[in-house]
């Protein structure tokens, strides 16, 4: 998804205007298919239970799964 890629490659500078770019992906994507906001939270709070979060930035960059 090219918004995500741009987010990555964001300066300090960019970095708040890319996310608002990818949030308005996010937000027409969650309105197409009739997907509320509270819903998407929940299913991020019950995943970074079940697989822990992002807080300490660690990025996969490679699985080898096909």
């Amino acid at each position: 998804m090219e918004e995500a890629q741009e987010v990555v490659a964001a300066t300090p500078m960019d970095l708040v205007t890319e996310l608002a770019d990818l949030c308005e992906v996010i937000d027409t994507l969650m309105a197409a298919y009739d997907i509320d906001r509270e819903t998407v939270l929940v299913e991020q709070k019950r995943r970074q239970i079940e697989r822990g979060g992002f807080t300490h930035r660690i990025r996969l960059l490679w699985s080898g799964a096909d």
